[in-house]
């Protein structure tokens, strides 16, 4: 069995009462006035509030439930919503509610009204662990962390027949929500008032209504319109590729074939010989390598044929699915707060629609209204200028100088006047500063470790080896997509970033994640890696070394082998247990069924001897031989190795950093226990089975990229499993004959009875997969044969033969000779890359990102995937962006800290106060907390830099989150207030969009404005906001740019027009010029 499995006792039967006679709900809701304070929820048929119903409403006061069932248009119920509206839209009784604006949404739709005066113990859970890894916030989370009691959410799928009549246990199930959420306000108030968060609490519970109001108003979409515009693009990088190969056809040394080059544009390769032969010497076909010869006919034909394939290939016909069949607009989902404590959407990704024109203009108002978009100008500039008080910054904004133009004229010392374009733009890519999710695991002769943590001048693994890291730097807060590839490897990335895939040509390329296409495309894994640290681990000092209840033994200083199989056997088969009467683990406890041979018995007898010199206490039942080592020091020092898995439950374990980070001999000797530990080697058919089962995916994923580096690849299975409490598990399978073999000869099990299992079962043949994967692969290949080789019977036939030519099944000449046709070929095999078809690409919502720049080859392995360079505000990263040197990069950098010495003096001030603290703290109180190890501990120095670089910024961040919620909170309200046909619909960053009848567009406009500059102004004053209110038929951009008589029209109305055709066409309303 698995670790950690401790039982607990499950909640009490609650009190409760079930009201389906409406004639009763008038004596219940006279007893819940008598509360100021009442707990609130819901059970429904399904999540989506406007195609499924509410089949009950919970209502809780001290010791008591209150079940109302509001079916009245069913046998079973009479009674109404209406009936609960004294209650649940009185303002001065406080609702407890768990995800509170779920149930709003719910109570909105069906009852007209929305909750108000809230608290909301799931927001609350999330304030506390902001920045840290992620916690549950459930309800059934909270009732184990605060209760110590376990809930089933099981009952919750009983309820999506609406006509049911409903069973006991499902009442029962729906009073104990309401029966608890009170308790875990009071054990959650403590925190909240000593962490200071009374304020930021309030602002998100407020927050819930204007939540609430964007989801369900939703946008309206022109998908004539829609379809139209990508027809257009479509034809334009049609037309683009039509000039591309014109002009590369006529060039002398181009191979055409009835009249046209034969040369694909989307490799390359080719296409970097096609250009070579043209007269260009480039060093790439990266944009930016393209990118310096602009003006070139060819090039830049070929960076517009790019781009246009880009925007056909992330947004097409996807997004018209989203449109909802009931209510005809696209409703986004929100996530109310991630790490910096702003908003990510799905579902789509509205936050993610391009700002040019021509695709805002595809959203619109519905007949008779109009759409105000309003937005907060230069919003993170100003936060920064208001909590550093920069001199320099202020003066700009009082005098109205534009700051960009200031930097400008400080870092190229010229006056103002004679800032330039090009210069103004440089100028704010050092105010802006420009990526792989934070969590993404890089392998470094250091260890396995998350990006993050990544060190300059540590090696990193790429696809031909390793190179050193020549700059690391956290980017902030993006949208990142998550692929995810035929044997569950996964990652995470921004749209722009690139990544190595064979196409649909069967063709080596970088891809813009953005860009890949799911159907052809297929990612590149490298295995086999083979990069370890060669430093032994070194444990964090104690206070106390010796273990009183064994006078010989002393707490391990580092990590040896020993103790790696220890910590493998631990995961397997062992758990911590609390002394009887007192709240602390004080018994390790492992247990080991007596079918397990007597050669592992006898093993695990030697190794618990060997490191605690002498002999533990062994008890025997039936089933079971068990080991206890009776100590509480040992059993906090074991704690601590899982430090960041504070549940210590079997769904939650992880293979420790220490291990992750630890020379090649000791990971192997942990694999080798964890696998005799829980492993299995099993016939399955004609196939042989190794595996390796857990409730936990950080465990499995953590364990399929230890082997990945070992030259094992794995694939991930869910199975669900009946006998087990739980049910579900996830399984790690070795999935080739090669990858079997390997694992017996590096890793292996600790008994012979287990690699003895393999020897004898080895004849069983390959997974099918691999064999359909390797043929898709090849016969990619063939298709793209150039055509002056299809006639070499030797290129052809051994494509087709070599189906199996990752296991060498072909001899060496064969492939020598096909190496020597393909390049690609050999680099694949001989760097052991494969590819693996991708099965889907997601928005994972907004999540810290971070930046590598990797000296020479501009490639790293991220989750195992050979992924590009990355790019930041380093004298590295503004080089490459602004086609400078490195050193002309410094120089700016350096004279921009010394013009804006506030700037510097926060920036190093939120650095230094993150460390010390463990958390940054913005304006309303909302803190991003940080996990600092402390003094002495071996891994201080490494996660120190990147708390500094996430502190940097997380201030900024996150009082922009603060500012544009309190706006909106304000905007719903004083709308509402208006008695205006005005709803808010959208956000978008520092923008909101508001949808309001033609007739009131001018009564509505300073409103939303005002709230805005308001919003802002609740938190700063020093630098006030200024915001432009555009009015429309659609979704904004911005402000009319025609130049009329030397000034730009600035007009902030637009209209739609009519052509010819009765196509519409966005125009200024002022000087007619078209906006798209």
């Amino acid at each position: 069995m698995s670790v950690f499995e401790i039982k607990e006792n499950s909640l009490p039967k609650p009190n409760y009462e079930y009201i389906t006679n409406g004639e009763d709900v008038g004596r219940c809701i006279e007893e819940i006035l008598k509360y100021k304070s009442i707990e609130v929820d819901t059970e429904t048929t399904g999540f989506d509030p406007f195609s499924k119903k509410i089949v009950l409403v919970q209502i809780g006061i001290p010791n008591k439930s209150f079940v109302f069932d509001p079916r009245y248009d069913t046998e079973h119920s009479s009674v109404h919503l209406d009936q609960l509206k004294p209650v649940l839209a009185n303002k001065s009784i406080l609702k407890i509610l768990q995800n509170a604006v779920f149930d709003m949404k719910m109570l909105k739709v069906h009852a007209g009204y929305y909750l108000e005066n809230i608290y909301d113990t799931m927001l609350v859970e999330q304030l506390f662990n902001l920045g840290i890894s992620a916690r549950g916030a459930g309800l059934a989370d909270l009732v184990r962390k605060y209760l110590g009691l376990e809930m089933t959410k099981e009952p919750a799928n009983t309820f999506q027949n609406y006509n049911q009549k409903f069973k006991p246990f499902q009442i029962e199930y729906a009073a104990s929500d309401v029966a608890i959420l009170t308790l875990i306000k009071d054990l959650q108030e403590p925190r909240l008032i000593s962490e200071g968060f009374e304020n930021v609490s309030q602002l998100e519970f407020r927050f819930t209504k204007p939540m609430c109001e964007m989801e369900l108003n939703g946008i309206t979409m022109d998908v004539p319109k829609w379809r139209l515009m990508l027809k257009e693009i479509e034809a334009d990088r049609d037309m683009e590729q039509d000039v591309i190969q014109k002009l590369l056809a006529e060039n002398h040394g181009q191979n055409v074939m009835f009249g046209a080059p034969v040369i694909n544009i989307n490799s390359p390769p080719q296409l970097l010989k096609s250009l070579s032969s043209y007269g260009l010497s480039l060093d790439g076909t990266s944009e930016g390598a393209l990118s310096k010869f602009k003006g070139v006919p060819v090039i830049d034909a070929l960076l517009k044929y790019r781009k246009l394939n880009k925007l056909m290939s992330t947004y097409g016909e996807s997004l018209i699915d989203q449109i909802n069949p009931i209510t005809g607009r696209v409703h986004t989902r929100f996530r109310q707060m991630v790490q910096t404590g702003r908003m990510s959407s799905s579902a789509p990704n509205m936050q993610n629609i391009p700002k040019n024109q021509k695709y805002r203009s595809c959203f619109i108002a519905k007949p008779g209204y109009s759409l105000i978009t309003a937005d907060m100008s230069g919003a993170e500039l100003r936060i920064l200028g208001n909590i550093s008080e920069d001199p320099v910054f202020i003066e700009c904004y009082a005098n109205g100088i534009d700051l960009h133009t200031r930097t400008a004229s400080e870092i190229f010392h010229v006056p103002m006047e004679q800032v330039k374009g090009k210069m103004r733009g440089s100028a704010k890519a050092v105010n802006f500063g420009l990526c792989i999710s934070q969590d993404t695991e890089i392998i470094t002769n250091s260890g396995i470790k998350k990006i993050k943590d990544a060190n300059i001048g540590e090696l990193i693994a790429n696809d031909l080896g390793s190179n050193k890291i020549i700059d690391t730097k956290y980017m902030g807060t993006k949208e990142v997509f998550k692929i995810t590839t035929r044997f569950g490897y996964s990652i995470e990335a921004t749209e722009d970033h690139l990544m190595k895939v064979i196409n649909k040509d069967g063709k080596y390329i970088d891809k813009k994640l953005s860009a890949i296409d799911t159907k052809v495309d297929q990612l590149c894994l490298k295995i086999n890696s083979n990069l370890f640290n060669t430093d032994k681990y070194k444990f964090e000092n104690f206070s106390v070394k010796r273990v009183t209840n064994y006078k010989h033994f002393e707490l391990p200083t580092t990590l040896t082998k020993d103790w790696a199989a220890f910590l493998g056997i631990f995961i397997a088969e062992g758990c911590l247990l609390k002394v009887k009467g007192r709240s602390k683990y004080g018994v390790t406890s492992f247990g080991f069924s007596k079918s397990a041979s007597s050669e592992f018995i006898s093993k695990i007898d030697i190794l618990f001897t060997k490191l605690f010199k002498t002999r533990l206490s062994r008890t025997e039942t039936i089933e079971k031989v068990h080991y206890n080592i009776n100590s509480v020091l040992f059993c906090e020092w074991l704690y601590s190795i899982f430090k960041f898995n504070t549940g210590l439950k079997t769904d939650t374990i992880f293979i420790p950093e220490c291990i992750k980070i630890s020379p090649k001999d000791v990971q192997i000797e942990f694999l080798r226990w964890l696998m005799e530990g829980d492993g299995t080697i099993k016939k399955n058919g004609n196939t042989l089975k190794i595996q390796y089962s857990s409730k936990s995916i950080k465990l499995i994923n953590d364990l399929q990229l230890l082997f990945l580096n070992l030259g094992i690849v794995s694939s991930i299975l869910e199975e669900t499993r009946k006998s087990y409490a739980g049910n579900f598990y996830y399984v790690l399978d070795i999935i080739t004959n090669k990858c079997r073999k390997v694992f017996i000869d590096t890793v292996g099990f600790v008994t012979n009875y287990k690699n003895d299992k393999y020897i004898v079962n080895s004849k069983y043949i390959e997974s099918s997969y691999m064999l359909r994967n390797q043929n898709k692969l090849l016969n990619k290949m063939i298709k793209s044969i150039p055509n002056n080789l299809k006639s070499n019977r030797l290129y052809y036939d051994t494509l087709y033969n070599c189906i199996n030519y990752s296991n060498n099944s072909i001899g060496n000449t064969s492939l020598e000779k096909l190496y020597q046709l393909d390049d690609f070929l050999r680099h694949m095999h001989s760097n052991d890359i494969i590819a693996l078809d991708i099965l889907s690409i997601k928005s994972a919502g907004l999540k810290k990102v971070y930046d590598i720049s990797v000296d020479k080859h501009q490639y790293f392995l991220a989750n195992g995937f050979i992924v590009h360079n990355c790019y930041g505000l380093s004298k590295y990263g503004l080089a490459a962006r602004l086609d400078i040197s490195e050193k002309e990069a410094d120089t700016m950098i350096t004279t921009y800290f010394e013009k804006y010495s506030g700037v510097k003096s926060y920036l190093d001030n939120a650095a230094r106060d993150a460390i010390k603290k463990g958390y940054s703290k913005t304006i309303s109180g909302r803190k991003r907390f940080y996990n600092v190890p402390p003094y002495g501990h071996p891994d201080r120095k490494k996660k120190q830099r990147s708390v500094e670089r996430a502190a940097k910024n997380a201030g900024i961040q996150g009082a922009n989150a603060d500012t544009i919620k309190e706006s909106m909170i304000l905007a719903v309200d004083r709308l509402e207030q208006s008695g205006l046909d005005a709803k808010l619909l959208l956000t978008v960053h520092d923008e909101i969009v508001v949808e309001v009848r033609n007739d009131q567009v001018k009564e509505a406009t300073p409103i939303v404005a005002g709230s805005l500059i308001d919003g802002f102004g609740t938190y700063f004053s020093k630098i006030p906001m200024e915001t432009d209110a555009l009015e429309g038929p659609c979704w904004l951009k911005g402000s009319c740019e025609n130049d009329v008589g030397g000034k730009e029209c600035g007009c902030s109305k637009m209209i739609f027009v009519e052509d010819k055709k009765k196509i519409t066409k966005l125009v200024c309303s002022k000087c007619g010029a078209d906006q798209e």
